[in-house]
């Protein structure tokens, strides 16, 4: 904690807040009522804190980031690209930082992936229709005008039931879930891009494997 005030103190306009659990407007704006929200998820994960620091944004672009993560790549226009793609495509409701270069879906295997996407500015995307909590960048108001009211996803009955008695948990899953559960049905969707830089130095380091095979075993 004392890493983070230090950091923070460091650079001019930032704050630290902390979480405060009784504030109904955050219910209201995200889920369209003032009813209470879960402070953690069924597995002990935050639930409200997500929502509380949208809430608390100053400002209507939002980067999160959890704590432990790591970024390569090497662009320097991340931000800025991810912003035209959020503004060029009216159901993109987040953009994510992808973790390696983007080929196409069926080299990925990864069956999340409903597609790859060339936007507009010649870069490459894949295209989801869920939402990760450990790193996004949105348009807060486009973000809520296009979920509209979410809605708290409860897990089964049964492990709900365990897993209160046990630990204490509320029964509602991952903020992620609620989250994609919206997006899933309204059509919208989650880019992940790797940043046009990025996509070049790549592009030339994988012709040149391609080129002299043995350099790169």
């Amino acid at each position: 904690m004392k890493a983070i005030l230090g950091l923070a103190n460091s650079i001019p306009n930032a704050r630290v807040i902390s979480v405060d659990y009784s504030r109904q407007a955050v219910s209201k704006e995200f889920f369209g009522s003032r009813r209470r929200l879960p402070p953690k998820d069924c597995v002990g994960g935050p639930f409200y804190a997500y929502f509380y620091g949208l809430n608390q944004a100053a400002h209507n672009l939002v980067l999160h980031s959890d704590s432990d993560m790591f970024y390569g790549g090497g662009s320097q226009t991340w931000v800025a690209e991810a912003i035209e793609v959020l503004d060029a495509y009216p159901n993109v409701v987040v953009v994510n930082p992808n973790g390696s270069p983007i080929r196409n879906a069926e080299e990925s295997h990864d069956p999340r992936i409903k597609g790859v996407l060339r936007t507009k500015s010649g870069g490459r995307a894949l295209i989801f229709d869920q939402i990760s909590t450990r790193h996004f960048l949105i348009n807060k108001q486009k973000f809520i005008e296009k979920l509209g009211p979410v809605q708290v996803v409860p897990t089964s009955l049964t492990r709900g039931f365990v897993r209160y008695v046990r630990y204490g948990f509320p029964n509602a899953q991952q903020p992620e879930i609620s989250i994609s559960t919206s997006m899933q049905a309204r059509g919208l969707f989650r880019l992940d891009i790797l940043g046009l830089f990025s996509e070049v130095l790549f592009g030339q380091c994988r012709q040149g494997a391609e080129d002299h095979p043995s350099s790169y075993s």
